[in-house]
């Protein structure tokens, strides 16, 4: 299991658990405080009711961290500035307690990947939320890509000091059975259903999320007068064994233009946004780009949020990845060049 897999593992695990799950690849938000900003966004997303109520002791801090979390903090358009820190130290020594008040109603589980690409300000951040995880209930999981030469800042060697290895087994036959009830109810035949999962899948959550969605698209699962009919027996439907073939068996379902779409998106690693979806789709009407990323929406590929897109999960970017042969790849590459050439020409700074 990678470590991106693993992740992805402990996000199904919190959530099966109800958790508050907030996640984040640091390589995606390199600039300054772009990783803090990001796991703002994500509370403030998930949680925000409560965040928004305990954010105005923490409003100089959350300031900095740009207008759009002012304005969802508000609730609307940000109005008058509010002063912001003198320091680093007074940022992270105020946030990392915003991010801890939010325990005290539902556990938080907040997971990076890529941790060494992140900006120093913001492993200030993720220190300070690893010394609270002790007395609160609030779980930091992060990963860290093993490099020829590591990155040696403070923040990264205090955050590997703190932290502990951790190894993610199965899910055991009777979490099995907690997460297809999660998904169907207590449908007839759900414990005979998740004894095949388990069996199928070795207890791995991601895989038992995928198959079931094959076979319910494959009619092998109904949902009839609002109730799910699992099969009795073991189903006759042949299934692709390991998750990364099933992920391009899902994949192989797309029309080529979404799936074209989508192959460029996964060759960038910011956050893919409408804009530079009209870019790759130069020449093609609005409603049509939007008809493709519905289509990505409908098949769990690509989930709209408030600033733009982001992929259901690594696994299935990584598999659009893998699913390119070189010629594919550098032709995307291309499309993907000139619809970034083409945004810079289009921007007024």
């Amino acid at each position: 299991m990678g470590r991106t897999r693993l992740l992805e593992e402990v996000a199904v695990r919190a959530q099966l658990g109800g958790a508050t799950v907030l996640r984040v690849d640091a390589g995606m938000y390199q600039k300054g405080l772009g990783l803090a900003r990001a796991l703002a966004i994500r509370l403030l997303d998930a949680m925000p009711e409560i965040a928004r109520r305990s954010a105005a002791a923490y409003r100089p801090a959350l300031s900095a961290l740009g207008s759009d979390v002012i304005a969802r903090v508000r609730g609307g358009a940000t109005t008058a500035p509010i002063p912001t820190p003198s320091s680093v130290l007074d940022l992270t020594s105020t946030l990392d307690a915003w991010f801890v008040d939010a325990t005290a109603v539902k556990p938080l589980v907040i997971l990076v990947d890529d941790v060494d690409e992140a900006d120093d300000a913001s492993l200030a951040l993720l220190v300070a939320l690893a010394r609270r995880c002790v007395d609160h209930r609030l779980l930091l999981v992060v990963a860290e890509r093993i490099r020829r030469e590591p990155r040696e800042s403070v923040g990264l060697l205090q955050l590997r000091h703190l932290s502990r290895t951790i190894a993610l087994h199965g899910l055991s036959l009777r979490e099995t059975l907690d997460l297809a009830r999660s998904l169907f109810g207590d449908a007839p035949n759900v414990d005979r259903f998740a004894e095949w999962l388990h069996g199928r899948t070795a207890g791995s959550p991601l895989h038992v999320v995928e198959v079931s969605r094959q076979l319910l698209a494959r009619n092998v699962i109904r949902y009839v007068g609002g109730l799910f009919l699992l099969p009795s027996d073991r189903p006759d439907a042949e299934l692709p064994a390991a998750l990364e073939d099933a992920l391009l068996t899902r994949l192989a379902s797309l029309g080529q233009d979404a799936r074209s779409l989508a192959e460029c998106l996964s060759l960038q690693r910011e956050e893919p946004t409408l804009a530079l979806c009209r870019q790759l789709s130069e020449g093609t009407d609005e409603r049509t780009v939007v008809a493709w990323l519905d289509e990505l929406g409908r098949h769990d590929v690509l989930y709209p949020e408030e600033d733009g897109f982001r992929f259901a999960s690594r696994a299935i970017r990584d598999a659009l990845l893998a699913g390119m042969d070189d010629e594919r790849r550098e032709a995307n590459h291309r499309r993907l060049g000139e619809a970034f050439a083409r945004l810079a020409t289009d921007d007024p700074v």
